[in-house]
Protein backbone atom coordinates (compact mmCIF):
# COMPACT_ATOMS: atom_id res chain seq x y z
CA UNK A 1 0.00 0.00 0.00
CA UNK A 2 1.35 3.24 -1.05
CA UNK A 3 2.84 5.70 1.85
CA UNK A 4 0.37 8.49 2.68
CA UNK A 5 1.83 12.20 1.76
CA UNK A 6 2.63 14.00 4.24
CA UNK A 7 0.63 17.02 2.83
CA UNK A 8 -2.71 16.74 0.86
CA UNK A 9 -1.53 18.79 -1.88
CA UNK A 10 0.86 16.09 -2.75
CA UNK A 11 -1.51 14.10 -4.10
CA UNK A 12 -0.95 13.44 -7.29
CA UNK A 13 -2.42 9.69 -8.81
CA UNK A 14 -5.75 7.46 -7.78
CA UNK A 15 -3.25 5.16 -6.04
CA UNK A 16 -2.27 7.89 -3.68
CA UNK A 17 -5.53 9.91 -3.24
CA UNK A 18 -7.57 6.13 -2.73
CA UNK A 19 -4.84 6.06 0.20
CA UNK A 20 -5.56 8.93 1.92
CA UNK A 21 -9.56 8.63 1.62
CA UNK A 22 -8.85 5.33 3.37
CA UNK A 23 -6.92 6.91 6.35
CA UNK A 24 -8.99 9.79 6.76
CA UNK A 25 -12.08 8.42 9.26
CA UNK A 26 -9.00 7.12 11.40
CA UNK A 27 -7.49 10.48 11.46
CA UNK A 28 -10.83 12.08 11.86
CA UNK A 29 -11.49 9.68 15.00
CA UNK A 30 -7.64 9.92 16.45
CA UNK A 31 -8.30 13.77 16.38
CA UNK A 32 -11.99 13.71 18.41
CA UNK A 33 -10.18 11.38 20.42
CA UNK A 34 -7.71 13.92 21.26
CA UNK A 35 -10.23 16.47 22.01
CA UNK A 36 -12.31 14.72 24.16
CA UNK A 37 -9.61 14.28 26.51
CA UNK A 38 -9.19 17.65 27.29
CA UNK A 39 -12.83 18.47 26.99
CA UNK A 40 -13.83 17.94 30.41
CA UNK A 41 -11.93 20.82 31.86
CA UNK A 42 -11.99 22.99 28.84
CA UNK A 43 -13.74 26.56 29.51
CA UNK A 44 -16.23 28.18 26.92
CA UNK A 45 -13.78 29.76 25.13
CA UNK A 46 -11.12 26.79 24.73
CA UNK A 47 -14.59 24.58 24.03
CA UNK A 48 -14.82 27.15 20.46
CA UNK A 49 -11.32 26.59 19.90
CA UNK A 50 -11.40 22.78 20.35
CA UNK A 51 -14.42 23.09 17.98
CA UNK A 52 -12.49 25.28 15.56
CA UNK A 53 -9.61 22.94 15.80
CA UNK A 54 -11.75 20.14 14.72
CA UNK A 55 -13.04 22.02 11.93
CA UNK A 56 -9.69 22.86 10.87
CA UNK A 57 -8.89 19.01 10.44
CA UNK A 58 -11.89 18.63 9.14
CA UNK A 59 -11.68 21.30 6.15
CA UNK A 60 -7.81 20.40 5.36
CA UNK A 61 -9.38 16.99 4.86
CA UNK A 62 -11.81 17.93 2.31
CA UNK A 63 -9.37 20.28 0.82
CA UNK A 64 -7.05 17.41 0.30
CA UNK A 65 -9.61 15.31 -1.21
CA UNK A 66 -10.59 18.33 -3.39
CA UNK A 67 -6.93 18.30 -5.06
CA UNK A 68 -8.48 15.18 -7.16
CA UNK A 69 -10.91 17.53 -8.78
CA UNK A 70 -10.46 20.18 -11.64
CA UNK A 71 -9.54 23.93 -10.98
CA UNK A 72 -12.60 26.10 -10.89
CA UNK A 73 -14.68 22.56 -9.55
CA UNK A 74 -15.73 24.77 -6.48
CA UNK A 75 -17.65 27.42 -8.03
CA UNK A 76 -13.96 29.64 -8.61
CA UNK A 77 -13.47 29.59 -5.11
CA UNK A 78 -10.41 27.83 -3.19
CA UNK A 79 -11.42 24.08 -2.09
CA UNK A 80 -10.89 25.65 1.70
CA UNK A 81 -12.52 28.76 0.88
CA UNK A 82 -15.09 26.26 -0.12
CA UNK A 83 -15.61 24.32 2.44
CA UNK A 84 -15.31 26.91 5.03
CA UNK A 85 -18.45 28.89 3.56
CA UNK A 86 -20.04 25.71 3.35
CA UNK A 87 -19.80 24.99 7.30
CA UNK A 88 -20.75 28.80 7.68
CA UNK A 89 -24.11 28.78 5.89
CA UNK A 90 -24.93 25.36 7.26
CA UNK A 91 -24.35 26.63 11.31
CA UNK A 92 -26.48 30.09 9.73
CA UNK A 93 -29.16 27.55 8.83
CA UNK A 94 -28.95 25.48 12.14
CA UNK A 95 -28.77 28.76 14.22
CA UNK A 96 -32.42 29.84 11.84
CA UNK A 97 -33.92 26.71 12.58
CA UNK A 98 -33.15 26.42 16.53
CA UNK A 99 -34.42 30.45 16.50
CA UNK A 100 -37.67 29.49 14.62
CA UNK A 101 -38.47 26.52 17.00
CA UNK A 102 -37.77 28.98 20.17
CA UNK A 103 -40.13 31.30 19.05
CA UNK A 104 -42.72 28.67 17.81
CA UNK A 105 -42.51 27.05 21.55
CA UNK A 106 -42.91 30.05 23.29
CA UNK A 107 -45.73 31.06 20.77
CA UNK A 108 -48.00 27.83 21.27
CA UNK A 109 -47.26 27.43 24.89
CA UNK A 110 -48.60 30.87 25.33
CA UNK A 111 -51.86 29.36 23.28
CA UNK A 112 -52.26 26.46 25.82
CA UNK A 113 -52.39 28.64 28.71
Amino acid sequence: MPSSPSEPSQITDRHKLAAFARELPTRLAAAYMQERKQAHNLRADQHDEAIGRMIDRLVEMWAGLAAAYPAGHFGGKAPEVFFRDYLAERLRWRCHIRQVKAILAVCLGSLSH
